[in-house]
């Protein structure tokens, strides 16, 4: 069985199939394998899905086609929705001859634009195969069809909202994804088969989607249509899994190629994941055209009497999972933990740094080691180590070597404290970025013009930037590594080594490297940082061409720079489009 999603929109219609077949033995499942094309093409403008018999779909689509090409000058579409029940139900009669009843079932899509540009949309079932107009709405079919139909019902009204048909389409694939992966329905897998129909005719829907989890194993996979043929890709591998029409399908023997299944998402996935790019509390933070700044960067604060109030400004950047969820700060300040911070917040794309800037106030009861900690929907993203210190009674403050001499002090005692969460945990990340200008001082960091995507005509590419890395861990000395990932395959290069000291594990290690990232060919790439080869850093860097496949689109002038030998580049938190600079 299957899954065939129809939803007729306000201006067109969305059809969507999945591409697994289960053999049947005995009248029982036997094996299943995602090879077979479920969305077939007709005519020009005609199209038809299925759900159940193959043998029976085989039968109708052969019909279907000879009565397209017997009614080519005319406007056929309408007499063949009405001719469709009466072939329908001559196939599904000869089917039960040779096999039982079930084994037959059958559910039918016909879809198709008139010489004037109207869509037209139906659908019907066996055994009865009565004719249905679906004018406005969605309808499911198939196995997977319970699993779907109340989301579809609940939903349609706000997908119908979005801009254009590719949206929608696009809206549709995750939502039945994710819906038949929390029912867990077996007889549906492979990738999605998707058809979009508009007044201007039917167009095949190409995709694919990847992993973006640095941490987890490939999971690649593209679908496109190739000389009038759907071909799936698993990327990790470059293996191209043709899909066979119905008719091709049963001269053949089981496969038993799984591409995709929709098995129910693990806890731990449907928790999200998330990595840090900055967690740099400070006194004022800045936002330029092309840059972040921090300034009033702290190690630690002093006060001549406790308890006192401090305020300080949490900013945060960083990326992952896409949806809504809490951002926390907390304080851990001697043998209390206090939050300080709670918000709201929505994380809208995967690929995109996720900035928030927090006016944090909180009351110390002493001096002694303190910890701020930002985390996003229980998860922690950075841990930010400071001493709070004493100014002695009748201090000057407007003499400097008075405050010198307190700081002096206090810098002292925080080297010989240590911080706790590092008996456990090898690093506490502070940064991990690219960018083309860095600026380090003892209360100033700032990053410009940070990449995220690249757009290079002819690979590979030695793309040249700056690596900058702040973390604390124990005392020692440690190797760092920097690997790129090409995200869809997971092939690994090696860019850089080096070996740092730590002298405290409540002292910043700050490591600036200009390097050249070896890009082999477009895609997705993690940049990850290693330290004693584990992992504690991660940023994404997208590789194009001129034009565009898996990130921003560009104009058709800078499109002709990048084919004319040009490199671009797009920043990130790009306040226009031109953001988009030659390099």
């Amino acid at each position: 069985m299957t899954l065939v999603a129809a939803c007729r929109f306000r201006d067109g219609a969305v059809i969507l199939a999945d591409s697994r077949a289960t053999w049947l033995k005995g009248g029982a499942a036997s094996s299943v394998e995602d090879t077979l094309q479920k969305v077939l093409y007709i005519g020009p403008s005609t199209a038809l899905a299925y759900a159940g018999s193959v043998e029976v779909a085989a039968c109708v689509t052969d019909a279907l086609r000879k009565h397209a090409t017997l009614g080519a000058k005319k406007s056929y579409l309408y007499k063949t929705a009405v001719d469709l029940p009466r072939i329908a139900k001559r196939c599904f009669s000869r089917c039960t001859l040779k096999r039982g009843v079930s084994d037959c079932r059958v559910d039918l899509v016909l879809v198709g634009v008139d010489s004037s540009g109207t869509v037209s949309l139906w659908y019907l079932q066996s055994p009865q195969f009565k004719l249905s107009k679906l004018d406005h709405g969605p309808i499911a079919l198939g196995s997977g069809a319970d699993a779907v139909t109340p989301y579809l019902a609940a939903n349609f009204k706000s997908i119908d909202g979005l801009s254009d048909l590719k949206s929608r389409a696009a809206a549709l694939m995750g939502a039945m994804e994710s819906e038949l992966r929390k029912a867990g329905v077996g007889s549906v897998g492979g990738l999605f088969q998707v058809i979009t129909v508009g007044s201007d005719g039917i167009h095949a829907m190409s995709y694919g989607f990847t992993s973006m989890d640095p941490e987890s194993s490939a999971r690649s996979l593209s679908m496109q249509m190739v000389s009038g043929k759907w071909v799936q890709t698993v990327e990790a591998s470059g293996t191209d899994v043709p899909l066979a029409e119905p008719a091709a399908f049963l001269r053949r023997k089981a496969s038993k190629v799984v591409v995709q299944d929709l098995s129910p998402v693990s806890t731990d996935e449907q928790k999200g994941k998330w990595f840090l790019s900055y967690f740099v509390p400070c006194l004022r933070h800045t936002r330029s055209e092309t840059g972040i700044e921090f300034s009033g960067l702290f190690t630690s604060l002093m006060a001549s009497v406790y308890p006192t109030e401090m305020q300080v400004l949490v900013t945060v950047g960083f990326w992952g999972s896409p949806g809504v969820g809490d951002f926390v700060v907390k304080l851990h300040h001697g043998e209390g933990t206090t939050e300080v911070y709670r918000d709201s917040i929505t994380v809208e794309r995967p690929i995109e740094i996720k900035d928030v800037v927090a006016e944090v106030r909180f009351v110390v009861s002493g001096p002694g080691p303190a910890f701020l900690e930002c985390y996003f929907n229980d998860q922690l993203l950075g841990r930010k180590a400071f001493y709070l210190g004493t100014l002695p009674p009748g201090t000057d403050l407007t003499i400097p070597e008075a405050i010198q001499q307190a700081s002096q002090t206090t810098e002292a005692n925080m080297k010989e404290s240590s911080d706790p969460y590092l008996k456990d945990h090898s690093v506490a990340l502070v940064y991990w970025t690219a960018c083309e200008e860095l600026k380090v001082q003892p209360q100033f960091l700032s990053f410009t013009r940070e990449p995220q995507a690249v757009y290079w005509e002819k690979y590979p590419l030695a793309f040249r930037t700056i690596l900058a890395a702040g973390f604390r861990t124990r005392p020692g000395s440690h190797a760092l590594r920097v690997d790129l990932v090409h995200a869809q395959s997971r092939v690994v290069t090696h860019v850089t080594t080096a070996r740092v000291d730590s002298e405290s594990d409540m002292s910043l290690v700050q490591i600036p490297s200009e390097v050249i990232l070896p890009i082999t060919r477009p895609g997705w790439y993690f940049v990850n940082l290693y330290c004693d080869d584990e992992l504690i850093g991660s940023m994404m860097l997208c590789a194009e061409r001129s034009k565009a496949v898996f990130s921003y689109s560009l104009r058709p002038e800078d499109i002709g720079r990048v084919e004319a030998g040009e490199l671009l580049m797009v920043i990130r938190r790009p306040k226009s489009y031109e953001d988009v600079t030659q390099t």
